[in-house]
């Protein structure tokens, strides 16, 4: 394993082995590892990307052999890169002239990124995001995205396109979506099974779905946690086929013609959702019948809706009302879903945001015996003569 460094202050002709070195593009960095034979394994090889220490830094992309993509992991036998945003300050991913931020193969994960300014003129149909190819098994964590406004294009394409390879479990979790004006925020795979959660998508306007899953029969997908609120969609809100959609919440958004806020198809189901204050032509909140299961229409009570605070308050109906288990038959073979443990440990909440008790507040206590003072703050003893 090999660790590369990039910083604003970074040079191409360095050879990126430390911070002193480091080089000034993703891509470059990406260039100088060595090629690593094919193998289910993540982590094989990480590029740190640094912002400057006095506040955020913005990368374009320019290494001429790559310039269609900001981070591409599929420059040669680079199985198992990890490119991630290492502070500490925000890291930013100008997309307002490149075909993609970000294009994702082999086992490999982009983390903790801002991508912003994706604009139809520069994009030309594309994704600030793809995550694909022939047995990716690619992550996607923690990152944001922004102001992104291209209209003929989904925002982060996690799975297959028409006419690709099959397509193993691309893992989208803990992102936020934001001011976007495009066809989808998320959307994929085509062939075989994801899991995406503890997604969070505001203020925005979309032509499809904010969320379009399209899974695979053998091996189903799981949409779960998923905040969308102030959003309006073209089409269904939140949409699967062969996979479920659980414990996510849909509010203050509105629908056109005679689409719901989650549909699901193939055998998918919607378990342990809700939706609230949403407008709609025909009134279905839920998809019918059987698929909808323990399902509400209650105000979710977010800590600070005007503040983008989407946390839950204590008093929450969606607040440990959500289902932790999921079905074994999700993802491919070989797959590394932790599924049921973490953050989803029963009983989950609904929503993208987990609930945080607050902690108590510190108390100080003070005894005295037999002229020993005792005292007690927060837990700890202390003793005085």
């Amino acid at each position: 394993m090999a660790t590369f460094y990039v910083t604003p202050t970074g040079s191409d002709s360095n050879d990126g082995t430390s911070i002193s070195t480091s080089m000034l593009t993703i891509n470059a960095a990406i260039q100088a590892i060595s090629s690593v034979s094919y193998g289910n394994k993540y982590d094989q090889n990480t590029v740190k990307v640094y912002s400057s220490a006095s506040g955020d830094a913005t990368y374009y992309g320019k290494h001429a052999s790559y310039n269609a993509n900001i981070i591409n992991t599929g420059q040669g036998n680079k199985y198992g890169t990890t490119v991630e945003a290492a502070g500490p300050h925000d890291v930013i991913l100008d997309c307002s002239n490149k075909t993609r931020g970000a294009y994702l193969t082999y086992y490999s994960t982009v983390r903790g990124f801002t991508f912003t300014a994706s604009v139809a003129s520069a994009k030309t149909s594309d994704s600030t995001i793809e995550a694909q190819y022939a047995n990716t098994q690619t992550r996607v964590e923690d990152c944001t995205f922004d102001n992104c406004t291209d209209t003929d294009s989904v925002c982060v394409q996690a799975g297959g396109q028409s006419g690709r390879s099959v397509q193993y479990d691309p893992w989208v979790k803990r992102c936020t979506f934001k001011n976007l004006d495009c066809t989808t925020a998320l959307a994929g795979p085509t062939n075989d099974a994801s899991v995406w959660e503890s997604i969070l998508i505001y203020d925005s306007t979309f032509d499809f779905e904010a969320v379009k899953y399209q899974g695979h029969s053998t091996n189903f997908g799981l949409v779960r946690n998923i905040t969308i609120d102030g959003c309006t969609t073209g089409r269904h809100v939140i949409y699967s086929s062969e996979a479920d959609i659980r414990n996510s919440i849909v509010s203050n958004c509105a629908v056109n013609s005679s689409y719901r806020f989650y549909e699901v198809l193939n055998g998918g189901e919607v378990d342990n959702c809700l939706a609230y204050n949403n407008t709609t032509v025909s009134g279905n909140f839920f998809a019918a019948g059987d698929t909808r299961n323990n399902c509400k229409l209650d105000d979710p009570s977010f800590t600070d809706r005007g503040g983008k605070d989407f946390s839950l308050v204590s008093s929450s109906p969606a607040k440990g009302t959500g289902i932790a288990h999921a079905r074994a038959s999700i993802g491919a073979t070989g797959n590394v879903f932790d599924l049921n443990s973490g953050s989803f440990a029963d009983p989950p909440s609904m929503g993208a945001i987990k609930f945080t008790a607050a902690a108590p507040a510190a108390v100080t206590e003070k005894f005295n015996l037999r002229g020993v003072s005792l005292t007690m703050k927060g837990g700890t003893f202390s003793l005085s003569s």
